[in-house]
């Protein structure tokens, strides 16, 4: 039988598979604005953490270094959930921990344990994120600093699998539209790779260089250029790996090697199709050593 513990977990875990909102690495030393006595979160910090009015976080003080390590509690019970068969001995220290919350205008509640973040003067509290997950998934690190940091930093790569549509279209994510400036369609240069393809926003292009000219339709409909459409086609990719480290993305031929089963198709795929260029360029080999054109 379930307690409430277990239930409320549930729930939670539920949410996130409704939501399907992949969490992004976060690169980030900035100086947070302080309203009401409330620390406020910057949109993109929110948008990469997949964190909303409402998230609870955990919060670790150090006191070496007079720091606070958040982390979003739903990505804690995710990564513990998926590592170990008997949960319940790691989310218990979890629940003994004080949690913060994201409250209503991007604010952060924070716990009395950590009220000394917004007890300062003349000093800044800083939000640190080096995008690693040796502090866990979901989490960034405040502390007050004297100064706030000489050269702010703030960016996020973001990861994405969509499925390869017919005429081998894929349709960008509407937050990837509002991440890269691209609402409403736009051009975009593009350069390929074996089966990457590397885009980058036209209003940010100096030299074209050896790449080609995109179009990005309104609705976030893409079709992958030639090269990876005639390989998808031949190697029966399905979907792509979508990287965003706006305002440019890149778009990978991806499968899913996540089982055993699904490798060894893949690689039996991908036998098949190098076997098969490979015939086909000795046959070439062939006709041009007889003649044959």
């Amino acid at each position: 039988m379930s307690g409430p513990r277990e239930d409320a977990t549930a729930a939670l875990l539920a949410d996130a598979e409704r939501r399907h909102v992949p969490r992004g690495r976060l690169y980030a030393a900035i100086p947070l604005q302080i309203e009401s006595g409330l620390p406020v979160l910057p949109e993109l910090v929110l948008w990469a953490l997949s964190l909303d009015e409402g998230d609870l976080l955990t919060v670790s003080a150090d006191l070496l270094t007079g720091s606070y390590l958040f982390q979003s509690y739903l990505a804690a019970l995710e990564g513990i959930l998926a590592s170990v068969g008997g949960p319940w001995t790691y989310i218990e220290p979890l629940l003994r921990l004080p949690m913060a919350a994201v409250g209503c205008k991007h604010t952060l509640l924070l716990p009395e344990e950590a009220a000394a973040l917004v007890e300062h003067e003349e000093s800044a509290l800083v939000l640190h994120a080096t995008g690693e997950d040796h502090h866990g998934p979901g989490s960034f690190v405040l502390r007050v600093e004297e100064r706030p940091p000489d050269f702010p930093v703030l960016s996020v790569t973001k990861q994405y699998t969509l499925p390869i549509l017919s005429d081998f279209r894929v349709i960008l994510p509407a937050e990837v539209l509002w991440l890269t400036g691209l609402r409403g369609g736009g051009r975009l240069a593009c350069e390929t790779f074996l089966g990457e393809a590397h885009y980058e926003p036209a209003a940010q292009v100096g030299h074209l260089g050896e790449r080609f000219w995109v179009e990005l339709e309104p609705d976030g409909l893409l079709t992958l250029p030639e090269p990876l459409s005639k390989l998808a086609g031949e190697a029966l990719y399905r979907q792509v790996l979508l990287s965003v480290a706006a305002p440019c993305f890149q778009v990978r031929l991806w499968d899913d090697w996540q089982d055993e089963d699904a490798l060894q198709r893949g690689l039996q795929r991908l036998r098949k199709w190098r076997l098969r260029k490979g015939v086909e360029r000795l046959g070439q080999k062939g006709g041009e050593l007889h003649g044959i054109s």
